[in-house]
Order: C-alpha cells, then structure tokens, then sequence
C-alpha cells in the first residue's frame, strides 16, 4: 500500500511538472512542487496562465500593427493607429470617441494627382489605393457605375460604386501647397 502510495506521489511530481512545462514553467520547480504537495500541487500547476499563449497572442498583435515597407512613391501613407489613442478628458463621452474610431475606420488613405489628370488616371489611382489597402473591395467594383463629378467645394470627387450602384468608397480632392497639384483622399461608405 506504502509503495501504491509513493508511487502516485511520484506521478503526481512528474505530471505536475509536465503541465507546468506546457505552460512555459520551469519543469524541475514545478515537479519538487508536484512531489511535496501532491495533488494539491497539480492542481497549482493547472492554474498556472499560460505564458506559451500569451507570447504568441502578444507577436500576433505586434504583427498586425507593424507593416512592411512599400515601394510606391507616389501613396502618402498616413498611420492612424494610435495605439495610445484613449480619451484625453475624463469626461469625454464614449460616444464620441466611438464616433472618432468610426471616421478613422473609414479613411483608407491618400494621393497626390496632377490637377489636370484624367478620369482615366484618377480611377487607376483609385483603384492602386484600394488594392493596396482594402483588395477584397476592388472586385466589387464596377467603373460603369461609378463616376467622377464635381464636389461642393468645386473639386473633382469620385464615386466608387458596386455593379448594383452601391456606393462604396469616395475619392475627393483637396488643395495642396503646390499649385499644379491636387491632394486627394480616399474613404469607404
């Protein structure tokens, strides 16, 4: 019966260990605590977190934020992932910093485009931002449906649409520091 005993004390040392291992835990610690306290010690081990997990949800996280260089000279690449983006007040209201995080999910990016461009040139370079930032949108597109018109401030803006004339995204010009350039920007519906 002693030697029954000594023998799921040891068993118990050794899974004790194991689990504490799987869970990035130093084994031998984990296998003396295993031995002395039995059971309760494997019990211990099982609330253990996990520091395995935790690494791989923390390099899953890192990379999504980080992103690799691109070799397109003409997008101007704006980063708005404020990671350290909280309310700066208090008693700002939630609301309108999920309004914040609503406009910043819609913007896309922008361009530069010679003012005199054509419809042609300012579509291909719609559809270069689009596939560089969101490609599941550009097989939706359909150029038929969408146009370029003028905007309320005078400006060209064009209207990305679906097959089904759903709009989908909207490209506007802006002014830009130099004269014979225009500063567009992009956005989704």
């Amino acid at each position: 019966m002693r030697i029954l005993i000594l023998f799921l004390w040891l068993l118990t040392g050794i899974v004790t260990g194991v689990v504490a291992s799987d869970k990035g835990h130093g084994f031998g610690s984990w296998a003396l605590a295993g031995f002395l306290l039995g059971p309760i010690g494997l019990i211990a081990a099982a609330g253990l977190s996990d520091q395995k997990l935790r690494g791989y949800i923390s390099r899953s996280i890192q990379s999504q934020y980080t992103r690799p260089a691109q070799n397109t000279q003409r997008l101007i690449e704006q980063n708005y992932l404020d990671l350290d983006s909280a309310p700066k007040l208090l008693n700002e209201s939630q609301r309108t910093f999920q309004l914040q995080e609503y406009e910043k999910n819609k913007y896309i990016g922008d361009f530069l485009l010679d003012r005199d461009a054509s419809e042609d040139q300012i579509w291909m370079k719609v559809l270069e931002l689009l596939e560089f930032r969101r490609p599941a949108i550009v097989a939706l597109t359909d150029r038929s449906k969408s146009n370029i018109t003028l905007a309320k401030t005078g400006r060209s803006a064009c209207i990305v649409c679906k097959s089904d004339g759903e709009k989908l995204a909207l490209a506007y010009a802006k002014e830009s520091p130099h004269e014979d350039i225009l500063y567009w920007q992009l956005r989704v519906y």
